[in-house]
């Protein structure tokens, strides 16, 4: 064993003098010997298990070299091990097969193949748009090892996307929905990534490049805009989420009617921005203005309505309109209870119940609404989550403005043991 050890350390030792002797050859522009040297690293990558990703970026240098020194035929040799590298080892559900089918394709054009190339990128984008989804190709995960190297995959999926947009503008043209579709899932990725900046620039260019191929009236325009505001409203920029959402309803009536569904649906939308800015008096407005269009349509008790429902008594309890609020957080309560809805929205209004029915003198009525509102948070987050804690500090702050300061301490002490188990020094709501 510890011969082992010695011998792959010797390795590990030879590559890292190589990889210094292959950048100081391409510093000096002296492409032949730096390939030369990559023909070395990549046969020893290959003799040490963990090295598969280095493996399979060294064999797309190597191409790369060969492609510069115009010799296609060892750069097509060195692609296709690439390949190889990925299919066998890494797997097919990670950027570098994708992104080495493009550089095939690159080789395959100079080549004079150009009917061949573009199959090749038709099928990288297609296994591109698979990774930005989150498909996995059939067995790969099954039948492959891989090293996992977290800065090599980041670098390389950011690569990706970049070039799966350059790939959908060139085979579909721009606006194509080949072209949107690829920017949404690119801009997807990028939220995931907490990454809004990127996010939100490639959400505004599919936009923009909708708009310039006239195909506003499309759902997935209506989704664009929306996704776009979402951003902009996680990020403060109220402003432009606003007029994001104005343009969502203005597309929307043209699309579906001036009374739809889907009108409705972007009012409530427009309706968030609002109460986000505190004007509560223009949240109510919207919101009652889109549950008349549902009562005309007969159109009532949908998921949705539920949900802009949620939004009027929010508007009504910021407002101090307590006996609105509580009427519409018991529609939203009793709705989402006869759904079978014991998810986090739910829990979220029983706690806003008990606080209003606090602030109207009602202890009682509010501690009700607290337990009710613990067995839903247990069902959902657990019983130890730090949400479970937040409510049971107000059922404290409840039990103690009643004079019940047993279960007013008792409850504070299990407050007190969840804070130290998520490592607070002290209770963030004492």
């Amino acid at each position: 064993m510890a011969a082992d050890r010695d011998e792959r350390s010797s390795i590990e030792h030879q590559i890292w003098e190589l990889r210094e002797e292959y950048s100081q050859y391409k510093s000096d522009a002296n492409i032949g010997e730096a390939a030369k040297v990559m023909e070395r690293l990549t046969a020893l990558y290959g003799t040490l298990e963990g090295y598969e990703v280095a493996q399979s970026v060294a064999y797309e240098l190597l191409a790369r070299d060969y492609m510069e020194l115009n010799d296609l035929p060892e750069a097509r040799r060195a692609a296709m091990q690439a390949l190889d590298v990925d299919k066998r080892y890494i797997g097919m559900d990670l950027p570098y097969y994708p992104l080495h089918q493009v550089l095939l394709a690159e080789i395959t054009d100079r080549d004079g193949k150009g009917g061949k190339a573009g199959q090749l990128r038709h099928e990288a984008l297609k296994r591109m748009l698979g990774i930005l989804r989150g498909e996995r190709m059939d067995g790969t995960r099954k039948r492959t090892y891989r090293f996992y190297d977290p800065q090599l995959d980041r670098e390389h999926m950011v690569r990706m996307c970049q070039t799966a947009v350059e790939l959908a503008t060139r085979m579909f043209g721009e606006g194509s929905i080949e072209h949107i579709e690829t920017m949404i899932q690119v801009a997807r990725f990028y939220e995931e990534e907490y990454n809004p900046q990127l996010a939100i620039s490639f959400y505004l260019e599919a936009i923009s490049a909708t708009e310039r191929a006239k195909r506003v009236y499309t759902p997935e325009f209506i989704m664009l805009l929306e996704a776009a505001a979402d951003i902009y409203m996680m990020n403060d920029e109220d402003r432009e989420a606003e007029d994001l959402y104005k343009r969502e309803i203005a597309v929307a009536k043209t699309m579906y009617g001036e009374e739809s569904a889907e009108v409705s649906k972007s009012m409530g939308n427009l309706a968030t921005v609002y109460l986000k800015k505190g004007e509560n008096r223009k949240a109510e407005e919207t919101v009652l203005a889109s549950l008349e269009l549902d009562k005309g349509r007969g159109d009532e008790g949908s998921p949705d309505q539920i949900r802009r429902q949620k939004f009027l008594a929010t508007a009504y309890h910021n407002r101090k309109e307590f006996a609105k609020a509580i009427k519409y957080y018991e529609i939203v309560r009793d709705a989402l209870r006869s759904m079978g809805e014991d998810d986090s929205a739910l829990a979220v209004v029983l706690n806003q119940l008990g606080q209003v029915h606090r602030q109207v003198g009602r202890p009682d009525r509010a501690i009700k609404e607290y337990q009710e509102c613990l067995r839903v948070v247990e069902r959902f987050y657990g019983p130890e989550s730090i949400y479970y804690a937040g409510v049971l500090q107000n059922m404290a702050e409840t039990y103690k403005a009643i004079g019940d300061e047993t279960n007013a301490r008792q409850t504070l002490e299990r407050v007190n043991a969840l804070c130290q188990k998520y490592g607070y020094g002290r209770n963030p709501w004492a």
